[in-house]
């Protein structure tokens, strides 16, 4: 995944020696003020921006897509185009004629073409049954043409399949809205992570900054970008869920913030959490933000944590979002 700037030392000294945050941090956003409900990441960490203009994007951007996909839509894609692929030979076998293959009977253009599809994917996956076989120059042109496709297609689909299961990557479960809750004596800025797998992570970090628009003494309205001391930043072992919270004191940012406020300056939190896969011994990130109307005052977060016949801890994952509200004003 990219990395978006964030420097995790100095936010650690920041939140050693108990500083206020206030310096503004360049996390490659620019300063323009954005519109309302446009936000910077997407829940799944994606950036919120589409590029265009670039020569040859499609050819450029190919393989990371692939690799980068879902499953499910990557099966469909390769599966599509596997499809097409054996249909166009199949097409030009069938223009070639009847006499084109051996070892088919012709009885119709409909099952014709069939037998030339299914001898299209034979020859395209070198299987080749030997019940059918070219039959001239120019179908034998052809089915090595699809040969040589076959070869290069298998190469280039295990490369691909390679590299999806080869590429480490982090699978955070994130509450589906941050909170505002009572803590201590005050109120916390509070949002529920979990990890989705079985493997395990260790030294995990998380650096939260908050994005709002903000006016200078001209009226000029510009974006800024603050980071939110946290009231534990790291943790070595990340086995259970863990709730991050950004203690709202007289050094926050967003001390004395109203929902109207957050809503008003149109907030975003950005959310960067960096960690160690144990599997590969390979850093992971992972990203995600939560805008102002996901955002909810007066909740709190309920236990997503029980006990088995067996003695061992149960994550129940599918409670994340579990809370109830509560009273701020207590």
């Amino acid at each position: 995944m990219a990395n978006i700037g964030i420097d995790f030392n100095q936010a650690k000294v920041e939140s050693k020696t108990n500083r206020s945050v206030r310096n503004d941090n360049d996390l490659g956003f620019g300063r323009s003020a954005t519109k309302e409900n446009i936000r910077m990441v997407n829940r799944d960490g994606s950036f919120n921006v589409l590029r265009t203009g670039a020569v040859n994007s499609f050819l450029l951007n190919v393989f990371h897509d692939l690799i980068r996909m879902k499953w499910i839509k990557f099966i469909g894609i390769t599966t599509l185009t596997y499809a097409f692929i054996n249909i166009v030979f199949a097409s030009i076998f069938t223009l070639l004629g009847p006499h084109s293959l051996n070892g088919i009977e012709y009885t119709g253009m409909h099952s014709y073409f069939w037998d030339c599809f299914f001898f299209s994917t034979q020859t395209f996956t070198t299987v080749g049954y030997g019940h059918i076989s070219p039959n001239g120059l120019i179908p034998n042109i052809v089915a090595s043409i699809e040969s040589y496709l076959g070869l290069l297609g298998f190469a280039l689909a295990t490369g691909l399949l390679y590299g999806k299961f080869s590429r480490p990557h982090a699978r955070i479960a994130f509450s589906k809205n941050a909170i505002i809750a009572p803590y201590q004596n005050g109120k916390g800025l509070m949002f529920r992570i979990a990890n989705a797998r079985n493997n395990q992570l260790i030294d995990v970090k998380v650096v939260l900054f908050i994005s709002y628009n903000k006016t200078d003494p001209t009226g000029m309205v510009s974006r800024s970008f603050e980071a939110l001391t946290l009231e534990r930043e790291s943790i070595n072992f990340f086995p259970y869920n863990w709730t991050i919270v950004h203690p709202i004191n007289s050094s926050s940012p967003v001390f004395g913030w109203t929902e109207e406020e957050f809503k008003f300056r149109d907030s975003e939190l950005l959310i960067l959490i960096k960690g160690t896969d144990d599997t590969y011994s390979t850093e992971v990130h992972s990203r995600s933000s939560y805008t102002d109307e996901e955002i909810l005052w007066g909740r709190k977060f309920t236990n997503m944590m029980s006990e088995s016949n067996s003695g061992k801890v149960v994550v129940e994952l599918n409670k994340i979002d579990d809370m109830i509200e509560v009273d701020l004003d207590k």
